[in-house]
């Protein structure tokens, strides 16, 4: 768009040229931007986005060894509130700042990221994610991680994580 020229005079200008197809798909985001307007004006609510960071350290027993997992997890809770419906939060754990190490071998481990999940939100509640991990060097030689953390009612992360392995206990803590 031109400086100094409104966005109609410009569209106008455009067809005029011969140009309305290249405005088809222009004109069509708008109207679903001013549809989300129109939305949010008759009682659906802005997202509310909680960015928590939150200590990590545990081990793993992965498959030929225990992996030692330490650093920090993101933890994203976006709170959506639609019309007549609970609230809901759509929830991404990030682990690409943790560390794992194999015990015995020293082996670097890699993490896949982000996990994503959605929960209608009532109460706290423990999230559980299971997450796969491998050897940096084998990416076919994947194992299965488990952590959990608690969310509020509001869809706050709380700062702890617990890592194990899915299912069961492996004495990891924050």
């Amino acid at each position: 768009m031109r400086a100094g020229i409104s966005s109609r005079r410009w569209a106008l200008r455009m067809m005029a040229a011969g140009a309305g197809q290249a405005l088809a798909l222009p004109v069509m985001a708008a109207g679903a931007a001013l549809g989300a307007v129109a939305a949010r004006a008759q009682g659906e609510a802005e997202p509310v986005v909680y960015h928590v960071v939150v200590p990590v350290r545990g081990r793993v027993q992965g498959a030929d060894e225990t992996v030692l997992l330490t650093g920090l997890a993101t933890i994203e809770s976006t709170v959506i509130q639609a019309p007549n419906a609970p609230l809901v939060a759509e929830i991404a754990t990030d682990f690409s700042a943790v560390m794992a190490r194999g015990e015995t071998t020293g082996n670097t481990y890699r993490l896949e990221n982000p996990m994503r999940q959605q929960r209608r939100l009532s109460q706290t509640q423990q999230i559980d994610v299971s997450f796969p991990y491998y050897r940096e060097t084998d990416p076919l030689s994947a194992s299965s991680g488990h952590a959990s953390f608690r969310l509020n009612a509001t869809g706050k992360p709380l700062r702890a994580m617990v890592i194990g392995a899915p299912g069961g206990d492996e004495s990891g803590q924050e």
